[in-house]
Protein backbone atom coordinates (compact mmCIF):
# COMPACT_ATOMS: atom_id res chain seq x y z
CA UNK A 1 0.00 0.00 0.00
CA UNK A 2 2.99 2.26 0.45
CA UNK A 3 4.62 1.19 -2.27
CA UNK A 4 1.62 2.39 -4.67
CA UNK A 5 1.02 5.70 -2.25
CA UNK A 6 4.69 6.74 -3.06
CA UNK A 7 4.48 5.55 -6.87
CA UNK A 8 0.73 7.66 -7.09
CA UNK A 9 3.01 10.71 -5.38
CA UNK A 10 6.26 10.26 -7.64
CA UNK A 11 3.94 10.23 -11.11
CA UNK A 12 1.83 13.47 -10.23
CA UNK A 13 5.28 14.87 -8.95
CA UNK A 14 6.53 14.63 -12.51
CA UNK A 15 3.96 15.04 -14.10
CA UNK A 16 3.95 18.72 -12.34
CA UNK A 17 7.46 19.30 -12.92
CA UNK A 18 7.56 18.27 -16.86
CA UNK A 19 5.15 21.37 -17.64
CA UNK A 20 7.20 23.91 -18.19
CA UNK A 21 9.73 21.99 -20.04
CA UNK A 22 5.90 21.42 -22.34
CA UNK A 23 5.34 25.56 -22.21
CA UNK A 24 9.09 25.75 -23.15
CA UNK A 25 8.63 24.41 -26.66
CA UNK A 26 6.45 26.44 -27.56
CA UNK A 27 7.35 28.71 -30.59
CA UNK A 28 6.94 32.57 -29.61
CA UNK A 29 7.94 34.10 -33.01
CA UNK A 30 4.84 35.76 -33.34
CA UNK A 31 5.19 37.40 -29.78
CA UNK A 32 6.44 40.86 -29.85
CA UNK A 33 9.55 41.14 -28.93
CA UNK A 34 9.46 43.38 -25.88
CA UNK A 35 6.76 44.03 -23.37
CA UNK A 36 6.68 47.16 -21.15
CA UNK A 37 7.26 45.79 -17.89
CA UNK A 38 6.96 46.92 -14.45
CA UNK A 39 9.96 46.67 -11.96
CA UNK A 40 7.63 45.50 -9.32
CA UNK A 41 6.47 42.74 -10.96
CA UNK A 42 9.67 41.17 -12.25
CA UNK A 43 11.40 42.12 -8.68
CA UNK A 44 11.99 38.34 -7.48
CA UNK A 45 10.40 37.00 -3.74
CA UNK A 46 12.85 37.34 -0.92
CA UNK A 47 14.61 33.47 -0.28
CA UNK A 48 12.27 33.66 2.70
CA UNK A 49 8.90 32.88 0.83
CA UNK A 50 10.16 29.65 -1.52
CA UNK A 51 11.68 27.96 1.71
CA UNK A 52 8.13 28.71 3.47
CA UNK A 53 6.63 26.90 0.74
CA UNK A 54 9.22 23.74 0.94
CA UNK A 55 8.81 23.41 4.87
CA UNK A 56 4.81 23.69 4.83
CA UNK A 57 4.94 20.95 2.12
CA UNK A 58 7.57 18.91 3.84
CA UNK A 59 5.56 19.80 7.31
CA UNK A 60 2.45 18.28 5.44
CA UNK A 61 4.30 15.37 4.08
CA UNK A 62 5.27 14.14 7.83
CA UNK A 63 2.11 14.65 8.92
CA UNK A 64 0.74 11.89 6.06
CA UNK A 65 2.90 10.08 6.80
CA UNK A 66 2.77 10.00 10.74
CA UNK A 67 -0.66 9.55 10.65
CA UNK A 68 -1.18 6.81 8.29
CA UNK A 69 1.33 5.23 10.47
CA UNK A 70 -0.24 5.55 13.61
CA UNK A 71 -3.47 4.57 12.92
CA UNK A 72 -1.78 1.34 11.08
CA UNK A 73 -0.33 1.29 14.68
CA UNK A 74 -4.06 1.72 16.68
CA UNK A 75 -4.35 5.42 17.18
CA UNK A 76 -7.23 6.76 16.08
CA UNK A 77 -7.24 10.26 14.53
CA UNK A 78 -7.57 13.75 16.73
CA UNK A 79 -8.54 16.11 13.60
CA UNK A 80 -12.75 15.52 13.26
CA UNK A 81 -12.62 16.83 9.54
CA UNK A 82 -9.54 14.43 8.31
CA UNK A 83 -11.28 11.17 10.55
CA UNK A 84 -12.51 8.90 8.07
CA UNK A 85 -9.93 9.79 5.58
CA UNK A 86 -7.09 9.37 7.92
CA UNK A 87 -7.41 5.48 7.44
CA UNK A 88 -7.45 5.98 3.68
CA UNK A 89 -3.93 6.68 2.08
CA UNK A 90 -5.18 7.89 -1.24
CA UNK A 91 -7.43 10.40 0.26
CA UNK A 92 -4.92 11.51 3.16
CA UNK A 93 -2.42 12.32 0.80
CA UNK A 94 -5.07 14.23 -1.68
CA UNK A 95 -6.29 16.48 1.29
CA UNK A 96 -2.72 16.90 2.42
CA UNK A 97 -1.88 17.78 -1.32
CA UNK A 98 -4.71 20.21 -2.07
CA UNK A 99 -4.41 21.87 1.29
CA UNK A 100 -0.63 22.75 0.56
CA UNK A 101 -1.64 23.94 -2.68
CA UNK A 102 -4.77 26.26 -1.44
CA UNK A 103 -2.60 27.68 1.09
CA UNK A 104 0.69 28.67 -1.59
CA UNK A 105 -2.26 29.84 -4.01
CA UNK A 106 -3.99 32.38 -1.28
CA UNK A 107 -0.50 33.54 -0.64
CA UNK A 108 0.74 33.96 -3.84
CA UNK A 109 -2.63 36.11 -4.55
CA UNK A 110 -1.45 38.12 -1.27
CA UNK A 111 2.05 38.33 -2.91
CA UNK A 112 0.76 39.69 -6.55
CA UNK A 113 -1.47 41.88 -5.15
CA UNK A 114 1.21 43.82 -3.04
CA UNK A 115 -0.01 42.48 0.14
CA UNK A 116 3.35 40.74 1.05
CA UNK A 117 3.46 40.57 4.75
CA UNK A 118 0.46 39.18 4.32
CA UNK A 119 1.46 36.46 2.69
CA UNK A 120 4.46 36.36 4.26
CA UNK A 121 2.08 36.07 7.67
CA UNK A 122 -0.05 33.68 6.33
CA UNK A 123 3.26 31.11 5.56
CA UNK A 124 4.67 31.45 8.86
CA UNK A 125 1.43 30.49 10.85
CA UNK A 126 0.67 27.28 8.18
CA UNK A 127 4.21 26.47 8.97
CA UNK A 128 3.89 26.83 12.82
CA UNK A 129 0.54 25.17 13.37
CA UNK A 130 1.87 22.41 11.02
CA UNK A 131 5.09 22.42 13.35
CA UNK A 132 2.57 22.00 16.30
CA UNK A 133 0.44 19.29 14.40
CA UNK A 134 4.22 17.12 13.44
CA UNK A 135 5.49 17.58 17.20
CA UNK A 136 2.10 16.04 18.54
CA UNK A 137 2.49 13.16 15.66
CA UNK A 138 6.03 12.62 16.52
CA UNK A 139 5.16 11.88 20.25
CA UNK A 140 1.64 10.08 19.52
CA UNK A 141 4.26 7.62 17.08
CA UNK A 142 7.26 7.78 20.05
CA UNK A 143 4.88 6.27 22.52
CA UNK A 144 3.30 3.63 20.78
CA UNK A 145 6.32 1.66 20.29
Amino acid sequence: MTRTTVTVFGLVLAALTSVPAAAADKDDSLAPSTLPVSAEIVRPRPPVVPSLYISLAALQGYDGYSTIRAIKSGAREANPILGSAAGQPIAMWSIKAASTAVTIYFAERLWRTHRRGQAITLLTVTNAIMGVVAARNASVLSTMH
